[in-house]
């Protein structure tokens, strides 16, 4: 059978960063021995320590990952002074970068912020030159960071991301080498289908939509821009056929050669308009039957493709970090090794890659509808969205989480609790398996 899970209580909850994962069986207090004593002190000493070196090891790892965020925009509203002020108050930013992609500058906002540290974190101005759209953010990454940051967030300023900002950044500290994305349950189906697999030459590609928000290194950032915008050695030579401005986030995700870690999670959209749900569902599918788009895909795995048949050594492949779903108000993150979908499909060479990638594009969608209609939403995205991942950590009993693999052995589920705390008060389990 497969697992449904809920997962409810009082939940004040940070951090649990070893492998371990409990099944969450507390045992009572007063059921203790109490024979020896000095045995108990000894354990407790022995579990203070290593407290403290998970502490010390924990702060080091996140001063290893220092984090600038990226926001490119073309007008100054109050939607982007809202994001603003939740990256000001987030812990582990410690650089803003404003990137002003076109548009009149607005003075006042300027002078507040250009080269100013608020609220203990520096921020920065630029106007852009010319608009380069989805390629701003890596080059703000690349050029325009501190050289000490490490790791670059953006996002675009139209969405709320408090519900999971942390658990994104937990979730970046547990694989540094992938892109860190987060989507609503729709376009999380869509992205995952995105996914390409050739075991013999080491492809394991992936999609991700970043407004949402996204985390990447910025060493994976200059290294893109570099083989994208001007002539490499050899066959490492990467130069987009399409618009790299446009398609800029389809040909970095999918270059990286290792599939993306998405969080499943709701996604809230600043000033909506009367018409639109309080809950975004992109409609990935209907933006998917763009031509420009799709060709931004073969064109990307195409290349992905050619550069990895010249290769005589494997690229390295990094493990997916488990982490599917941020907790109700951020705060913890959900993980398991139990997947919602089923596992992507393999390839065996560009061709194949490209037949796959077409074949998901099944769904017939009028493009003169708008955005908003969900006609073009195949019924198994909405069957996983009804059962994603974040339900398991929503704090609602009328929603759950449903798994596609069984339960057997080895199969858990856990929560990182992001930082180590005192203050866990309960955590409660309802499950639909007979643990």
């Amino acid at each position: 059978a497969v697992f449904v899970l809920i997962i409810l209580g009082t939940l004040t909850m940070t951090k649990a960063r070893s492998t371990h994962h409990s099944m969450l069986k507390p045992v009572p207090a007063d059921s203790l021995p109490l024979g020896n004593v000095g045995l108990h002190h000894g354990a407790i000493r022995k579990a203070t320590s290593e407290a403290q070196m998970a502490i010390e090891q924990d702060l080091q790892h996140r001063q290893a990952n220092r984090v600038s965020a990226i926001l490119v925009f073309t007008r100054v509203g109050s939607h982007l002074r809202i994001v603003m002020s939740q990256l000001l108050a987030s812990d582990f930013i410690d650089e803003i970068v404003l990137w002003q992609d076109s548009g009149a500058i607005d003075k006042k906002f300027k002078e507040a912020y250009d080269n100013k540290i608020v609220n203990g974190k520096t921020v920065k101005f630029h106007m852009a030159e010319k608009p380069l759209k989805q390629q701003a953010k890596y080059r703000a990454c690349a050029s325009l960071t501190r050289a000490e940051n490490s790791v670059c967030y953006y996002q675009a300023v139209f969405y709320d991301s408090f519900g999971y900002l942390k658990s994104l950044y937990s979730n970046y500290l547990r694989a540094p080498e992938l892109t860190h994305t987060v989507a609503d349950p729709i376009t999380y189906f869509h992205d995952t289908e995105l996914t390409f697999i050739d075991v013999g030459k080491r492809l394991h590609a992936g999609y991700a939509y970043m407004e949402y928000g996204a985390m990447f290194s910025k060493t994976a950032a200059a290294q893109f821009l570099v083989e994208a915008t001007s002539p490499a050695k050899g066959e490492e030579k990467f130069k987009p056929y399409g618009n790299l401005n446009t398609y800029c986030d389809t040909y970095f995700t999918l270059w990286n050669n290792n599939p993306p870690s998405i969080l499943s999670n709701k996604v809230k959209k600043f000033h909506r308009e009367l018409a639109q749900p309080d809950v975004i569902h992109r409609n990935s599918y209907q933006r998917r039957m763009q031509p420009d788009q799709l060709r931004a895909e073969e064109d990307s795995l195409s290349l992905l493709m050619g550069r990895l048949e010249t290769r005589t050594t494997a690229p390295a492949w990094v493990p997916h970090p488990s982490g599917y779903a941020a907790c109700a108000d951020d705060r913890c993150l959900f993980t398991t090794n139990m997947l919602a979908m089923p596992p992507p499909v393999h390839v065996t060479s560009a061709k194949d890659a490209l037949t796959r990638l077409r074949s998901l594009v099944e769904v017939k969608c009028d493009t003169r509808v708008p955005m908003v209609e969900e006609k073009c939403i195949p019924p198994r995205a909405h069957m996983y969205a009804m059962f994603s991942y974040h339900h398991a950590v929503d704090l609602d009993r009328r929603t759950l989480w449903v798994s596609h693999d069984n339960a057997t052995e080895g199969s858990y589920f856990g929560l990182d609790l992001q930082t180590p705390r005192k203050d866990l008060q309960n955590i409660t389990v309802a499950a639909a398996h007979p643990f």
